[in-house]
C-alpha cells in the first residue's frame, strides 16, 4: 500500500475487468475515490488467453479509476480465481520449551509450515492459521503470552498454479502495474458477505461468477476451504444466445431484465419482445419467431436457465461433499456474484442445499455510488476489506502469515523476471 493510505484492486473476471481505488486511514476506515469498469477480453476463468486483449481491458478499467479518482497507481492488489486454486490442511508444531509463546514462535509455526510447500504444489497465496494448541490444550485463538511444551496448529495454505500467477503478473506488468497482493476470490468474496456469526456457526458462501463459480466454507470463524466449479452464469448467457439465436449482449439484457428460475402460471401468457436486429437466421424449431412475431415465452426462457443454474449449484454440492467438509459447513448458505440476482436463485439453492439461503450483498463503504454495491463487486469490496484488515491490530498473527506468502510470491516473481527479461 502506498505511504498516502492509497490503494487499488483489480477484479479480473470473466464478464467485466473492475478496478476501485480507496483510501484507507491508520483505523483502517476505507473511503472509495474511484472506480472503473470494463467488458473483459483476454480472460477467462481467471486465466489469461490472449495478453494482448487483457490488457487492452485492464488499462480501460484502470484509466477510468484514475480519472475518477484524480490518482495514478502503480501498485494493485489482484484476485486469482479458477481452476488453478488449490485448499489444503496440514498440521504444524514446534517446541516452546516452557516459556511464554511469542511472536517468534507463532512467526515460527508458520515459516514450518511452507518447509511441508514444494515450488511444485504452486505459489502460495494465503497461509491462515484455523486454531492452535498448546500441549494438550485446543480451541485456542491466540496462544501468545500463554506457556507450554508444544505449540501446534493447523494451518490452511491456498495456492494456485504458478503458470496462472506468472501470466498475471507478466499480464500486469504490461500495464505498468506492480502487483502489490494476490488473493483468492473465494475468500474476499466471503469475506465481503458474511457476517461474524455466520463464519462462527458455519456457512457456505457461493460467488457465482461469469466463468466460474467460487466456494468458500466457513467455520468456527475460520475459513478452512475454498475451491471453484468451471461453470457460471456466463454460460447461462450463452444458453440463452443459442436458445433464442441471438447475441451474446442480446443475451444478457434478457436474462438480466427477465431472468428467473421459478416457474409461475402466467409465464406461458408473458411474452418478452426481441428486436428483429438481434434475431439470427437459425432460429430452434420449437420456436415461433417471425418477421411480425418477434416474441418468445417467458416460460420457454425459464426453462433454458433453470436447468443451468441447478447444474451449478448440484456442481457446487457436489464438490463440497467429496471434499468431506460438507458435513461441518453449518445451517446456511450465502450466494453472490452476477448471477445470484436471478429471480429465484435463492429459493431454488434452498431446495439443492436444504439449507437456509440468502443473497449476500458486500459491505456498503463510503464513497460507493449505487449502481455498484450489488453483488456483483463482491470480489472488490472484499479486496478492500483485506487491504484494511492489515490495520487490525486483531488479525495480526493471520497478517504475518499472509505477509510471509506475499514475499514468497513477489520473491519469485521478481526472480522470474530477471531471469527471462
Amino acid at each position: 500500500m502506498a505511504k498516502s493510505g492509497v490503494v487499488a484492486v483489480l477484479d479480473l473476471g470473466t464478464s467485466k475487468i473492475a478496478c476501485f481505488i480507496a483510501h484507507i486511514n491508520n483505523a483502517g476506515k476505507i473511503t472509495v475515490l474511484g472506480i472503473g469498469h470494463q467488458v473483459s477480453q483476454g480472460i477467462k476463468a481467471g486465466i489469461v488467453i490472449d495478453v494482448k486483449k487483457a490488457e487492452v481491458s485492464i488499462l480501460a478499467a484502470i484509466n477510468a479509476a484514475e480519472k475518477m479518482a484524480g490518482e495514478t497507481i502503480e501498485q494493485a492488489i489482484i484476485n486469482v480465481s479458477g481452476s488453478s486454486i488449490d485448499s489444503n490442511i496440514i498440521s504444524v508444531e514446534t517446541s516452546t520449551s516452557g516459556h511464554e509463546v511469542t511472536d517468534r514462535d507463532v512467526n515460527l509455526i508458520i515459516r514450518k509450515g511452507y518447509e511441508h510447500h514444494s515450488v511444485e504444489e504452486g505459489e502460495i497465496i494465503h497461509c491462515m492459521p484455523i486454531d492452535y494448541a498448546i500441549d494438550e490444550i485446543r480451541g485456542i485463538r491466540d496462544p501468545r503470552g500463554m506457556l507450554g511444551s508444544t505449540l501446534s496448529t493447523e494451518l490452511h495454505i491456498i495456492t494456485a498454479s504458478s503458470t496462472t500467477v506468472h501470466n498475471l503478473t507478466n499480464c500486469l506488468a504490461r500495464c505498468e502495474l506492480q502487483v502489490e497482493d494476490y488473493v483468492t476470490t473465494p475468500n474476499v468474496s466471503a469475506e465481503a458477505c458474511l457476517t461474524e456469526d455466520e463464519k462462527n456457526l458455519g456457512v457456505i458462501c457461493l460467488d457465482i461468477g461469469a466463468g466460474n463459480t467460487s466456494i468458500a466454507l466457513y467455520s468456527n470463524g475460520n475459513c478452512i476451504y475454498v475451491d471453484s466449479i468451471p461453470v457460471g452464469g456466463g454460460h447461462v448467457t450463452r444458453d440463452i444466445a443459442k436458445g433464442f439465436s441471438i447475441s451474446i449482449e442480446s443475451a444478457e439484457r434478457i436474462k438480466t431484465l427477465y431472468g428467473t428460475v421459478i416457474h409461475t402460471p402466467g409465464d406461458d401468457r408473458e411474452v418478452i419482445d426481441i428486436p428483429l436486429s438481434d434475431m439470427q437466421a437459425d432460429i430452434p424449431n420449437d420456436v415461433s419467431v417471425g418477421l411480425d412475431d418477434k416474441f418468445i415465452s417467458k416460460s420457454f426462457l425459464t426453462s433454458i436457465i433453470r436447468p443451468r443454474m441447478e447444474e451449478i449449484l448440484e456442481l457446487a454440492k457436489k464438490n463440497l461433499e467429496s471434499s468431506s467438509f460438507y458435513n461441518i459447513a453449518g445451517p446456511r448458505v450465502v450466494i453472490t456474484g452476477g448471477a445470484s440476482q436471478l429471480q429465484g436463485v435463492k429459493e431454488l439453492a434452498g431446495q439443492i442445499f436444504n439449507k437456509h439461503v440468502r443473497i449476500g450483498t458486500p459491505a456498503d463503504l463510503e464513497g460507493m455510488p449505487d449502481s455498484i454495491k450489488g453483488p456483483a463487486f463482491s470480489a472488490c469490496v472484499g479486496m478492500l476489506l483485506y487491504a484494511a484488515s492489515k490495520y487490525d491490530i486483531s488479525s495480526n498473527m493471520v497478517s504475518q502469515a499472509n505477509n510471509i506468502s506475499k514475499k514468497t510470491v513477489i520473491g519469485r516473481m521478481v526472480k522470474w523476471f530477471k531471469d527471462n527479461f
